[in-house]
């Protein structure tokens, strides 16, 4: 049976019956946050430009004309959502960055896409590194771009689950099964300036001699609620009567009955069938 997220992965929309309208700094604010969020990416700027994108759809905000052109499908698993960008796609830059980024023959660039974030000229012909490409974003975005290389959040680590649960304003969501090779090594927590616990997020690692298997939590609420895109592959599987996403087989996030979002995250060291089991061994 489909659902309402089946027919807007289907549907196409004439975007030139709409109004252009910027979105609130508010907005991009949000948006940047939820989606380049505490990761490291080498694509953390196109991801800026396609947050606005994403918002628009999910929010009801008219969009510039194409800006729903690049969402190839749509997924969610209760409170938050995903989206599978077309990593082709072209994301208007805006106003405070236009007539600063060229291409290699010195053309200056109105429009960018994922596959050049690696190929960026300033107007000297100087090729842009990330920390450049981080600086200037920055100083043209101001607070708009929640982009920095070393602006992931401060971690507290605990070397017990008994240690972290006590921190925690919900129930860890253990599972009970792990793959053989891996252990649990250890679980973090996020800390503001001051070094105050964030008590919303839990954070386990399981170390083997393939990697790493990840597997983070967060209370749903209005502050953790969150909206991701990406180029990679998704599709939606069932965990336990519960709608998941899974993506390019490495990760994948559901939503328990307690209110916990929980996302896996395997960066390829096992298989989509394990990380599908350990979803599975999560009680609800």
């Amino acid at each position: 049976m489909k659902n309402e997220y089946d027919y807007f992965n289907e549907m196409k929309i004439d975007m030139s019956l709409y109004e252009t309208e910027a979105l609130t700094e508010k907005e991009v604010t949000e948006m940047t946050e939820k989606i380049t969020g505490r990761k490291k990416s080498r694509k953390k700027y196109v991801a800026v430009l396609a947050c606005a994108a994403v918002a628009a759809a999910v929010t009801g905000v008219a969009a510039a004309e194409g800006y729903l052109d690049g969402i190839l499908k749509a997924f969610t698993t209760g409170h938050n959502y995903f989206y599978q960008m077309d990593p082709n796609t072209l994301h208007e830059l805006p106003e405070e960055l236009k007539g600063k980024l060229f291409d290699k023959n010195g053309n200056v660039l109105e429009k960018i896409s994922d596959g050049d974030i690696d190929n960026l000229y300033d107007v000297n012909g100087s090729h842009l590194s990330e920390k450049e490409l981080e600086k200037m974003f920055t100083d043209a975005l101001g607070d708009k771009a929640k982009i920095s290389l070393d602006s992931e959040a401060a971690e507290k680590s605990y070397s017990t689950l008994d240690e972290a649960q006590e921190v925690c304003d919900f129930d860890i969501c253990i599972p009970s099964y792990i793959p053989e090779g891996y252990s649990f090594s250890r679980a973090y927590s996020y800390t503001d300036e001051e070094g105050n616990v964030s008590g919303y997020y839990m954070n386990m690692e399981y170390a083997g001699e393939n990697g790493v298997i990840k597997i983070m939590e967060r209370l749903i609420n209005d502050e953790t609620a969150f909206t991701a895109s990406s180029d990679g592959e998704m599709e939606e599987v069932d965990i336990n009567g519960a709608a998941a996403v899974i993506e390019d087989g490495r990760t994948l996030n559901f939503e328990t009955d307690d209110g916990v979002a929980v996302g896996i995250f395997t960066k390829g060291c096992i298989t989509k069938d394990e990380l599908i089991k350990i979803a599975k061994s999560i009680e609800q």
